[in-house]
C-alpha cells in the first residue's frame, strides 16, 4: 500500500504530461520567410515556417498526410556516420508559398503600413458594446460589407488564435458614417 505523502510527492515531481523527461524542449530555430528562395530547409525550419509548435507535431502531420500541399522533398541528405534515415529538405520558396496559402504568413502583397484594426477597435468604431458582439454580428451575416477582412495579424505561440482578422480603419469609418446617416 502506498502512503499518501509518497503519491503526492511523486505527482508533484513527475515529468509533465506527454514528456518523457523533465529536460526542456529543444529551442526552435529562427527562420525568416525572406532569404535565398533556393535554400534547402530541414524539417525543423519547415515546421517553424508552417506554424507548427514542434518538429514532432509537423512530422506527425506530414506522415498522416495532413499537409497535402507540401510536395515530396527536393532532397534527401544522408549525414556521414548517421544510422538514421536521410533528412528531408524542401526549397524555401516552396515552403513560404505554402505558408502564405495556409494563412500562416501574410500575403506577399499585403501593405505592412496599412492602418488595419482588430475586432475590438472595429467594434468601437461601429458602436458595438464589445469585440464579442461585433464578431457575433459578423458571423451572423449582419455586416455583409465586412465579410472579407482587409488583412490578418499573424501570431506565433499560444497567445490566442494564430490568424486574427483585420479591417482598414477608413473602411470601417465609411461604414459607420453610412449606418449613422440611414438611422
Amino acid at each position: 500500500m502506498w502512503r499518501r505523502g509518497t503519491i503526492v510527492t511523486w505527482v508533484a515531481n513527475r515529468p509533465g504530461k506527454g514528456r518523457r523527461s523533465s529536460a526542456p524542449a529543444a529551442a526552435r530555430p529562427e527562420v525568416s520567410a525572406d532569404g535565398d528562395p533556393d535554400e534547402l530547409l530541414g524539417t525543423a525550419e519547415v515546421a517553424v515556417l508552417l506554424g507548427y509548435s514542434s518538429t514532432a507535431s509537423f512530422s506527425s502531420a506530414l506522415y498522416q498526410g495532413r499537409i497535402p500541399e507540401l510536395p515530396e522533398p527536393n532532397s534527401l541528405e544522408k549525414e556521414e556516420g548517421s544510422r538514421g534515415p536521410a533528412r528531408k529538405k524542401w526549397r524555401r520558396a516552396t515552403v513560404v508559398a505554402i505558408a502564405r496559402k495556409r494563412g500562416v504568413l501574410p500575403p506577399a502583397d499585403q501593405d505592412e503600413n496599412a492602418d488595419l484594426v482588430g475586432a475590438a477597435e472595429a467594434a468601437r468604431i461601429l458602436g458595438y458594446s464589445s469585440a464579442d458582439s461585433f464578431i457575433s454580428a459578423l458571423g451572423h451575416g449582419l455586416l455583409p460589407d465586412l465579410d472579407q477582412p482587409d488583412g490578418f495579424e499573424y501570431r506565433r505561440g499560444s497567445g490566442g488564435r494564430p490568424r486574427q482578422q483585420r479591417w482598414k480603419r477608413s473602411r470601417l469609418e465609411d461604414l459607420a458614417a453610412r449606418r449613422s446617416s440611414t438611422s
